[in-house]
């Protein structure tokens, strides 16, 4: 009797599976879509190392500081925000007598990067910075103040992007598009610049920035 139960119970399972391999499941298209917005930087990021070398670690110091010091001022009296100005820590290392520096010593160095949300300053900023002396600039990093808003625009051209290309693919398949089933981000936002173009108030290149965005979109097929 216990056997023929276990006979019985195997094969409710095997028609159930069967039934559930009749019923045909839900039909979906999953397609990638690109979107992306163009738009002529506003801000520039400006990153200046101050060094500096002395046989005493509190005078290499000193001399950085001042250096800093007075670079943060300029800014300022530009009315540069002090939001936008940025001092990093002092590094500090020692320098071992060479054939080309025999004496000993140490170089203490301070990097001090700004935010310009008026790009006509940026000139007048390099000559200053040079004139102080002992210092390294890195290649201008060009920003837009707008980028959260530039990629939520990008990743809604994306979406409409993939749902064409959707609408396109379950047209030569005898369906229509439905409603979206899921929805992936790919892409993470990052500016690109596209092309150079030489601003009359800065005497700098700001070229523009293409904001790209990518999707991975699921939808369902519908009866057209």
């Amino acid at each position: 009797m216990q056997l023929n139960s276990k006979v019985l119970i195997l094969m409710v399972l095997a028609f159930s599976a069967s039934l559930a391999a009749a019923v045909p499941s839900e039909r979906t298209i999953t397609v990638q879509g690109t979107g992306a917005v163009s738009q002529q930087p506003d801000q520039a990021r400006l990153r200046i190392q101050f060094s500096a070398r002395a046989p005493q670690v509190i005078t290499a110091k000193k001399l950085v500081d001042e250096n800093a010091q007075a670079f943060t001022k300029f800014l300022v009296g530009k009315k540069v925000e002090r939001q936008n100005i940025n001092n990093s820590l002092l590094r500090v290392r020692a320098e071992y007598p060479t054939t080309e520096q025999p004496k000993p010593g140490f170089v203490a160095e301070r990097e001090v990067s700004v935010v310009f949300t008026d790009l006509a300053l940026y000139p007048e900023t390099l000559e200053y910075a040079a004139a102080l002396g002992q210092v390294e600039m890195q290649p201008v990093e060009l920003l837009n103040s707008n980028a959260a808003d530039l990629y939520e625009q990008a990743l809604i051209a994306a979406v409409e992007d993939a749902k064409r290309k959707a609408s396109v693919l379950a047209k030569q398949g005898g369906a229509k598009v439905g409603a979206v089933m899921s929805i992936n981000e790919l892409s993470i936002g990052q500016p690109r610049l596209m092309k150079m173009a030489m601003s009359a108030d800065s005497g700098m290149e700001t070229g523009t920035q293409m904001v790209k965005a990518e999707v991975s979109v699921i939808f369902q097929l519908v009866e057209p």
